[in-house]
């Protein structure tokens, strides 16, 4: 598995941004080969950010060059600098049997 974190600044119109990436890009990310798993963060700081995770680092880079190809078209208005990113293997993972409440 690859993981992809990716941690915006100076985003505005932070409500757009959520509202745009839930209805149109996971869609096309979930839909990707080797799709595991997406999650949207607000960081403590007030930043937005996203982490993904796919069956392979090819898969991975697929998809960054899907999310980046749609930032561009839909919100470069409003994510104005180049996110923060970082990238690697997933050594392990454990997962609780119980749902995280509002996700």
């Amino acid at each position: 598995m690859f993981l992809s974190i990716r941690k915006f600044s100076n985003v505005k119109s932070q409500d757009e941004v959520i509202k745009k990436v839930q209805a149109e890009l996971l869609p096309q990310m979930s839909s990707l080969p080797g799709f595991i798993n997406y999650y949207a963060i607000k960081f403590e700081d007030g930043d937005l950010g996203a982490v993904s995770m796919f069956a392979t680092k090819a898969e991975a880079d697929k998809a960054t060059e899907t999310a980046n190809g749609w930032i561009k078209q839909n919100l470069a208005d409003c994510l104005p600098t180049d996110p923060t990113v970082l990238r690697g293997e997933v050594l392990f993972n454990a997962a609780s049997k119980v749902a995280v409440a509002g996700a």
